[in-house]
């Protein structure tokens, strides 16, 4: 499954550091999105549970807020996108 979503800023040790001086620091930076290859372990209203392809083992939750698009591959092309609006 393709997977477009919302990301953050990285988060680099130096604010990290000044987070355990000043818990209410904080980081401004824009939004960006990400498209990645996942397989889709699961969802519900809340948000999806994604898995990377590779033999990583663990599991990402993406809030439904967070998702822009996922479209599923079909004879390993990817088909049309779906576009994600209130569910």
């Amino acid at each position: 499954m393709l997977v477009k979503q919302l990301t953050g800023p990285a988060l680099d040790e130096e604010f990290v550091a000044t987070l355990d001086e000043d818990p209410t620091a904080v980081l401004t930076q824009p939004l960006h999105s990400r498209t990645a290859v996942f397989a889709l372990e699961s969802y519900d209203r809340l948000g999806v549970v994604l898995r990377p392809i590779t033999e990583e083992p663990f599991s990402l939750f993406v809030p439904w807020s967070a998702v822009i698009e996922l479209s599923r591959g079909v004879g390993g092309a990817l088909d049309q996108g779906l576009i994600l609006g209130c569910i």
